[in-house]
């Protein structure tokens, strides 16, 4: 199996997510505190470039999610054949449930890169509360 350069770094697509989201954060009060129009105007262009990677952050993050779940699935369904002669009721009712958890998780996280996939710049400055950024950027 290959090796991720910073595996066992602590770097992974939920905080990729959530650095993008702090970044744009502090950028947004970066944009409301300048006083000059132009400079009011460049950091706008900017918070739409970090809108914009939030949006990639995300679907990224739900895209590796939904991955791993259906590999774990692919993984689950290639074993089982030979293991559920000898189960014994219980393990079977705990491996069914198990399943359906995950079915239930995926099916969410399907339903999320949906609305992701749908959603745009303006929806995501409008989650943080950034609309005066949507009137600098039309005009």
């Amino acid at each position: 199996m290959a090796q991720w350069l910073g595996q066992f770094t602590g770097n992974s697509h939920a905080t990729r997510v959530r650095e993008a989201q702090e970044a744009l954060r502090v950028g947004i009060e970066a944009v409301r505190k300048a006083t000059l129009d132009e400079d009011r105007a460049r950091k706008a262009k900017a918070m739409r470039r970090l809108a914009e990677t939030v949006l990639e952050k995300r679907h990224r993050f739900l895209k590796a999610r939904i991955t791993a779940i259906r590999a774990d699935e692919r993984v689950d369904a290639g074993s089982r054949p030979h293991i559920e002669k000898d189960e014994r009721p219980r393990t079977r009712a705990k491996s069914d449930r198990a399943a359906a958890e995950k079915a239930k998780t995926l099916e969410t996280l399907v339903r999320q890169q949906r609305e992701v996939e749908a959603s745009s710049v303006a929806d995501v400055l409008r989650e943080f509360d950034a609309v005066e950024l949507l009137v600098l950027l039309t005009s």
